[in-house]
């Protein structure tokens, strides 16, 4: 995915000068000038696409994993309320379990990820 937005800023940015200096060869056609008008414009859209597609990727599958925790605190609350055998205690260290893999799943996806200043 980075490669192609990489490769779609590279594209943007020779577009963008090649337009913006008039660097091709002698009197253009109109609608040579308005192909590289129509390519300045379409590179940034492209790539902003796609980066919102990869963003909401990334939203579907953060979506998915706290529902995923969600679930299973609920059955976790459920046991602690029901009166059995069960012990506190192995209730407990099943939650940190179940938090414990999300905090490491957390840790996963931003290995990935630059961190960027606020």
């Amino acid at each position: 995915m980075l490669s192609s937005l990489a490769g779609l800023l590279l594209l943007t940015l020779l577009v963008a000068t090649i337009h913006a200096f008039k660097l091709f060869p002698g009197e253009a056609p109109q609608w040579v000038e308005r192909l590289w008008t129509f390519l300045s414009i379409l590179f940034p859209g492209l790539a902003g696409a796609i980066g919102g597609v990869a963003a909401m990727r990334e939203h579907r599958r953060t979506r998915d994993r706290f529902l995923q925790v969600k679930e299973g605190l609920n059955r976790i609350q459920e046991r602690l309320r029901a009166p059995g055998t069960e012990t506190t205690i192995s209730i407990a260290k099943e939650a940190h379990s179940l938090l414990l893999g999300e905090n490491l799943a957390w840790f996963d996806v931003l290995r990935y990820h630059e961190l960027e200043p606020a």
